[in-house]
């Protein structure tokens, strides 16, 4: 009996020894504290964000003269101002930085842009920049008569000497002259736009009397410059030169792509007057119609719903005007066709609009 107990006591110890060291190889009831490795922060890079920079300058045609309507005295040239925007990192959101590094030395399609009668280039800043993000320079120009200094106080009679807006006929020449410079200067060294420009793909729009002025450089053989090809024109609310026999047409060569945008609630620019222009022009072309938008707000934010289906749709236009296949109808419609707002339309011929009431009247909104 005292056998069988010591042996049951020495087991009872072996059993112990060996869960002792069970316990000591496995953790047992008290671990030992684990180690935690270093937190490493991991930081994302900074995406860059496309905002605008802006440089400004100025061309001057010594071939051609301007009159001056408040002394009635004939000056001897004329001066195009030239807004050059394009996209830059070193911009600050909501604003055209001035003077900053563009986003890379490389060839750009170009968007010539021509404001309406006393505006000005910062009038239509929210479409200018959709355009720069887009992936366009977009060179807004200033008019010798046509566009006001920001000092000079606005109204809407005439000069001493007459209408400033009769010189809009001298405009087509002064986009022509523009262009050609702009040209001139992407193929110069000493120029910051050297190589910034490519030659193939530029193209026209304009608000209003601008309108009027891209439309007839573009499609009236009576305004049209010999040495400057576009790929694509943009007409907002404008319409065809108020001048007797003016014939408008595609120009011979390549088809030049039309788009025409007019509200039939516009009571500056007829809607009759844009119906006009778009139905003389031969295909491709293409009709946005806005339900009920005024004569500016959906070109500079006022109207932020229509100004994104524009902004949108004449995105799509000029990508489609500088590539290498034909302008996707479905590309322009998708972002045009948003109804009892918008619609998109490529019919050959448009029936007439009526003119909407209070007809004409062009205040600034």
């Amino acid at each position: 009996m005292r056998r069988r107990i010591v042996v049951g006591g020495g087991l009872l110890v072996v059993l112990c020894l060996i869960g002792y060291a069970i316990s000591t190889a496995f953790g047992g009831t008290t671990p030992p504290r684990a180690t935690t490795p270093p937190t490493t922060t991991v930081t994302t890079p900074p995406v860059n964000e496309v905002e605008v920079g802006v440089r400004t300058f100025s061309y001057t045609d010594l071939t051609r003269k301007t009159y001056d309507y408040t002394t009635g005295k004939t000056l001897p040239s004329r001066t195009v101002g030239v807004e050059l925007e394009y996209p830059t990192y070193h911009g600050s959101a909501g604003t055209e930085t001035p003077d900053v590094s563009i986003v890379s030395k490389k060839s750009y399609p170009l968007i010539v842009f021509a404001s309406g009668y006393r505006l000005r280039p910062k009038n239509y800043s929210t479409l200018l920049d959709s355009w720069v993000k887009a992936g366009f320079l977009v060179a807004a120009l200033e008019f010798p008569d046509t566009t006001y200094p920001a000092t000079e106080p606005a109204y809407h009679a005439q000069l001493p000497h007459g209408s400033p807006e009769s010189d809009l006929y001298n405009e087509p020449a002064d986009v022509a002259f523009a262009i050609k410079n702009l040209m001139a200067a992407s193929t110069t060294k000493s120029s910051w736009l050297d190589g910034l420009i490519n030659k193939n793909a530029i193209v026209l729009a304009g608000h209003s009397d601008g309108g009027d002025v891209v439309a007839a450089l573009a499609y009236d053989s009576a305004a049209q410059v010999a040495g400057v090809t576009v790929r694509g024109v943009a007409v907002l609310s404008g319409a065809e030169f108020a001048i007797a026999n003016q014939v408008y047409s595609q120009p011979s060569g390549p088809a030049v792509p039309l788009l025409v945008v007019q509200s039939t609630t516009d009571v500056c620019n007829a809607p009759s007057s844009a119906v006009q222009l778009y139905n003389s022009i031969a295909a491709p072309k293409y009709y946005l119609n806005l339900d009920n938008a005024t004569h500016l707000g959906p070109y500079n934010g006022a109207q932020p719903r229509v100004s994104a289906i524009v902004e949108q749709t004449t995105t799509a236009f000029f990508q489609g005007a500088i590539g290498p296949s034909a302008i996707s109808t479905q590309a322009l419609s998708a972002p045009a066709t948003v109804a009892g707002v918008s619609s998109l339309t490529t019919a050959s011929s448009l029936a007439p609009i009526a003119t909407p009431s209070g007809s004409p009247s062009c205040p600034v909104d």
